[in-house]
């Protein structure tokens, strides 16, 4: 808790974008790090959409693979893996920023 208040702080002051941090970040009852990289990926410090773990319990239910075009830096890859780790994983991003933060 302490960490993400400090994060928060950096981003509000407007010096987020100098450091590289990881952040420790539960989601779906789910433990996995989350890395900050010059402020890519301060976003995934606050996903919570409901809709979207309900939606992507019902894609998910059976083998197959998921395809996400236009993953961006990857909030749908890790609420996917919170709800299924198993899932094959194929992301799409012309983004060349985004693809490094993949």
């Amino acid at each position: 808790m302490l960490l993400k208040t400090i994060i928060r702080g950096l981003k509000f002051i407007g010096i987020l974008d100098r450091f590289n941090l990881i952040y420790q970040q539960s989601h779906y009852g789910v433990s996995y790090k989350i890395p900050i990289i010059r402020k890519i990926g301060y976003s995934h410090m606050f996903l919570s959409d409901l809709w979207m773990k309900q939606m992507l319990e019902v894609l998910t239910s059976g083998d197959g693979i998921f395809l996400d075009v236009g993953a961006n830096i990857g909030q749908t890859l890790l609420q996917l893996k919170a709800v299924d780790p198993e899932m094959h994983y194929v992301a799409i991003e012309p983004n060349p920023a985004c693809v490094y933060y993949l």
